[in-house]
């Protein structure tokens, strides 16, 4: 097995420089594409123990998330796990079931097991998140929710459903349900709803209904079942994409058509969407990206690089045959 003198004996450089370069330092580009390259051909493992006595420091981030079976969230870690084993880093996860006490305590708890970072996607931000996050003396990026006290990358919630919303709307539906989750969420819940409405402005003639479910989309399915007994609305306006998928199915099974009887959209962009018939018309999130954004600013933060407070992702909308063809024209 290799050692660091091997790295630096065939790199021509002094053991001192793979060192600095395995703890994240300053290396030239030049350098450090040969140490790259030839710890890759050497199949070189650093001793992760040994790094973090010497730079005290352990090399792990913990993070934080609301749901072990989302999909969306599968994806951000992904995206986040690729940046951060680039960066040599690894990545420690803490679950908790939607729990906003278990989000805070798992901070804590992260922060006593020394992890150089944590990178937190909440259900909400409260007064008792804001605390502890001042308290632990670790750097925190929050993923999803706003948060000006912080490290902040948002999804355009707003933006991107107002545009949503904006599009569909120009077929002139008269009776529009709006399927959404709890305010308490203000990305999901809140965000989403602000911008359909602001949408709603251009066409005050419409009627809009308000249902409240969860993530799950046989939740959804259920409500929409118990809700629309005496018919269904022209459009079902979703506030996630498991949303959309469980309403689809509660008007299939009815022997309606999306949609020639009801339109509907989704919002998150999950693969499945585009494999379903007729494929879900959504906003795609681009979460995978948003993973690898969350790595690259905790990296960066770590090794004191200029990084932006908050940034903003971007968002693409996904045309679908659940929604009539003059929507889908910008």
């Amino acid at each position: 097995m290799a050692t660091i003198e091997d790295i630096a004996k065939l790199a021509n450089v002094a053991k001192s420089t793979v060192s600095r370069y395995l703890n994240g330092g300053y290396v030239s580009d030049k350098t450090r594409s040969k140490i790259d390259r030839i710890i890759h051909e050497q199949h070189y493992t650093p001793n992760a123990f040994a790094r973090s006595l010497k730079a005290k420091q352990t090399y792990i981030i913990g993070t934080v998330i609301a749901r072990l079976d989302s999909s969306s969230l599968s994806q951000v870690l992904r995206g986040l796990d690729q940046k951060l084993q680039e960066a040599k880093y690894q990545l420690l996860i803490a679950n908790t079931n939607e729990s906003p006490e278990r989000e805070i305590q798992s901070m804590i708890n992260l922060a006593h097991q020394k992890v150089d970072g944590i990178v937190l996607l909440a259900t909400k931000i409260t007064p008792e998140h804001l605390r502890v996050i001042k308290e632990i003396a670790v750097p925190v990026l929050v993923v999803g929710q706003e948060c000006e006290m912080t490290y902040n990358l948002l999804n355009a919630n707003q933006a991107a459903a107002f545009e949503l919303a904006k599009r569909v709307l120009k077929n002139n539906y008269q009776q529009i349900a709006y399927f959404g989750v709890s305010e308490t969420d203000h990305a999901v819940g809140r965000d989403r709803k602000i911008g359909f409405k602001k949408a709603l402005t251009s066409v005050p003639e419409c009627k809009v209904t308000y249902y409240e479910t969860s993530f799950n989309a046989e939740a959804a399915k259920k409500v929409a079942l118990n809700s629309f007994t005496s018919g269904w609305p022209e459009l079902v306006v979703c506030a996630t994409d498991n949303i959309a998928f469980g309403i689809l199915t509660a008007a299939q099974e009815q022997g309606l058509k999306v949609p020639q009887d009801v339109a509907i959209t989704g919002f998150g962009g999950y693969p499945i969407g585009q494999l379903l018939h007729p494929r879900l018309m959504t906003v795609d999130l681009h979460f995978f990206e948003t993973g690898c954004q969350a790595g690259d600013m905790m990296v960066n933060i770590l090794q004191h690089k200029q990084t932006e407070k908050r940034i903003v992702m971007p968002y693409s909308i996904v045309t679908g045959e659940s929604v009539d063809k003059t929507s889908q024209i910008d």
